[in-house]
């Protein structure tokens, strides 16, 4: 009996000493990982080490940010090219318009000087061969009100004879009526006559206003 009972002390004391051993080495490894600054890695099911980022993490999601900031650009490139490319459209469309325009007055005039004489010529209304595109001017109270300014003078008409309108000129008022807030056909309507007729046109060119 004795025996055994010395057998059972002596296994006890090895058990505890094997534990206060595994304690001890747990508290160097802790300490050590506190003095050296590291945080305690998580290791998953696989293995692998969990809520860690490497130096070549970093440097993927900054290439991911670079890609993303280049595609916003060149988004805003082709944005701003099709926009261009939509006004340069209406300004061609807007050209052609007018030159067809000019077109069918100078087959007008001809077509009333090749009448037979005595015969009742239709009445040929005829432009002064300038095209116009909106602009704006600061009214009363300091509002934007629409205006028309000259943006080209055909060659052979009215105003190139003249040579009294510039491009840029803005238009004010036509026979001495004010054309400020009109709709552009209301402003060509109302330069319009009949082929020889005079018409008197006011504006401004820079800072100074002219009659024609």
């Amino acid at each position: 009996t004795l025996r055994r009972e010395l057998a059972k002390a002596k296994e006890g004391a090895m058990e505890e000493g094997v534990s206060a051993g595994e304690k001890k080495d747990i508290a160097v490894s802790s300490s050590d990982t506190a003095k050296a600054g590291a945080p305690p890695s998580v290791v998953g099911k696989e293995g692998v080490e969990q809520g860690s980022c490497t130096a070549d993490d970093v440097a993927k999601m900054k290439d991911d940010v670079e890609q993303l900031r280049k595609e916003v650009e060149e988004g805003k490139k082709r944005e701003a090219l099709v926009t261009a490319e939509a006004r340069e459209a209406e300004k061609a469309r807007e050209k052609q318009a007018w030159e067809l325009e000019e077109a069918m007055t100078a087959l007008k005039s001809l077509h009333a000087a090749i009448c037979k004489e005595g015969a009742a010529a239709p009445t040929v209304l005829g432009g002064v061969g300038i095209a116009l595109a909106p602009a704006s001017v600061k009214g009363q109270g300091g509002k934007a009100v629409q205006i028309y300014k000259v943006s080209g003078i055909a060659p052979g008409g009215a105003a190139a004879a003249s040579g009294e309108l510039k491009v840029e000129d803005l238009l004010v008022e036509v026979d001495g009526k004010s054309v400020l807030g009109m709709q552009k056909k209301a402003v060509t309507d109302l330069i319009k006559g009949p082929v020889g007729s005079p018409v008197k046109l006011k504006g401004k060119r820079g800072k100074g206003d002219f009659e024609v």
